[in-house]
């Protein structure tokens, strides 16, 4: 947490002679304190974030995304697919009101993928789809992250015809849908391949306001390299394709 008092993390407890993963948290007052499964059936778990308070707690257990809190505990939030049942949380915004992760879920040729999605205040699972033109049983999502608004999420995905790499960075709003953040950066006049980015391939942090995002990507000859990316206005929803704002945003490309 923020102010140091609440450390999550993952450790092992032994179950009937074998050993599973086990979220914990730790305060200055209790120690370590094992967290729990969803379903003692079914052991198994690991935790993934915190709010910068600590009273909110996400991650995975039972192979269902899960929310901590003090009060009621570890809570299941749900899978997209009952079939082929399996969810995690990645991250939760500062301000605990959104929560995003992945799922899977099964296409109409039986063939199951594994989808970005986000939990909102109303508490159910949406998913956030995949990338166009891939053929289910390759495509896959993942969100890494999410503006304090819920308006702007980030990740990775696989585009098979992308002009890009397979994988890539991914930014999504409610306006655009997934697209790639090279794609995006070209909006504003960007081509990150004047720079030597080869790709963007993951998108793992942002900001309380969505506008500065981060991730990894391939830089020719030096391999992969971590990168940040401030945008000039708060969401790409509004994006107007102004030469201003692109020298900006090129400046904030590192």
């Amino acid at each position: 947490s923020r102010n140091g008092r609440v450390i999550v993390g993952n450790g092992s407890v032994e179950i009937g002679g074998k050993n599973y993963g086990q979220p914990f948290r730790w305060t200055p007052e209790y120690g370590m304190q094992g967290m729990g499964f969803l379903r003692e059936n079914d052991p198994g778990g690991s935790v993934q974030d915190v709010t910068p308070d600590g009273n909110i707690i996400v991650g995975g257990s039972s192979s269902e995304a899960f929310r901590w809190t003090e009060s009621e505990g570890m809570v299941g939030l749900g899978v997209l697919d009952e079939s082929v049942f399996s969810s995690g949380a990645r991250a939760i915004s500062s301000n605990g009101s959104w929560i995003v992760g992945s799922s899977r879920s099964r296409g109409d040729d039986g063939f199951s993928s594994t989808q970005a999605v986000y939990w909102g205040p109303d508490n159910n699972i949406h998913g956030l789809g995949w990338f166009d033109g891939v053929e289910s049983g390759l495509r896959y999502s993942y969100a890494y992250d999410v503006s304090d608004d819920g308006r702007v999420i980030v990740g990775r995905g696989y585009a098979a015809d992308s002009q890009w790499s397979a994988e890539h960075a991914f930014i999504w709003t409610p306006d655009w849908g997934m697209r790639p953040i090279m794609d995006v950066l070209l909006d504003y006049g960007i081509d990150v391949r004047a720079e030597g980015w080869v790709k963007l391939n993951s998108a793992s942090g942002i900001s309380a306001d969505g506008r500065t995002i981060s991730g990894t990507g391939v830089i020719q000859g030096l391999g992969t390299q971590g990168w940040v990316i401030t945008l000039p206005i708060p969401t790409p929803s509004t994006l107007t394709p102004l030469a201003p704002l692109a020298l900006l945003a090129s400046r904030r490309i590192r």
